[in-house]
């Protein structure tokens, strides 16, 4: 059976928040309330066509779905509606929901399922293009996988700098060296030279000596 409740268009989000809290507090919880609380409802009970009962139909059985229609108000004054569906399906494990079309329940949607409305999905939001999807503005998930490959490519990319730094060190000391050794040959061809020079330039001395003599 569906039910279907249009609130006066004075009602707002705020009183629905108030009086969803006020109405799931009276409702008792069943005795496994464990095994089917859930956000969705209040310690394992739920309260539709202000009757209390438990959220306890499962997978292909009848169930209870109530619509409820508030309006809303922006920060600019201006108006939105907001559509509230609730059922008395298991939303714990398994997490379903009541089929408007079907009035039984059924499972609820991974990503990229087709879906016609939030409560459809287990993200909570049915996207633009009729497909579940992560709601908008979700802390985006780091899988573990994730770390382990930033981490890898950190101590990869630092290892790369450290033997690049290591190589190009070495590369100037060979450098250098082999400056040093091209200066200390060109001081000893010099000394040479001028031990050459000097060499020849006593001899020729000596000689002219001689001569004189």
């Amino acid at each position: 059976m569906n039910i279907h409740l249009v609130i006066h268009q004075t009602k707002t989000f705020h009183h629905y928040v108030n009086e969803t809290i006020i109405v799931l507090i009276e409702c008792a919880a069943p005795k496994n309330w464990n095994s089917s609380t859930s956000s969705l409802n209040f310690n394992g009970s739920v309260c539709l066509k202000s009757v209390c009962m438990y959220a306890n139909a499962t997978l292909g059985l009848p169930c209870i779905l109530e619509q409820t229609m508030y309006k809303g108000y922006n920060r600019d004054q201006s108006i939105f509606n907001l559509t509230i569906f609730r059922d008395n399906c298991v939303t714990s494990r398994p997490q379903l929901y009541c089929s408007s079309s079907t009035s039984v329940c059924e499972k609820m949607k991974d990503y990229h399922e087709l879906c016609t409305n939030d409560r459809e999905c287990l993200s909570h939001y049915c996207g633009i293009s009729g497909l579940c999807a992560d709601p908008p503005g979700l802390p985006v998930t780091v899988e573990p996988w994730q770390y382990a490959l930033t981490v890898l490519s950190v101590i990869l990319a630092i290892m790369t700098i450290c033997i690049f730094l290591t190589l190009n060190h070495k590369r100037q000391r060979l450098d250098q060296r082999y400056e040093l050794l091209e200066y200390y040959h060109e001081q000893k061809s010099l000394r040479a030279s001028i031990i050459s020079l000097h060499t020849t330039a006593s001899q020729r001395l000596n000689k002219e000596k001689l001569h004189i003599h």
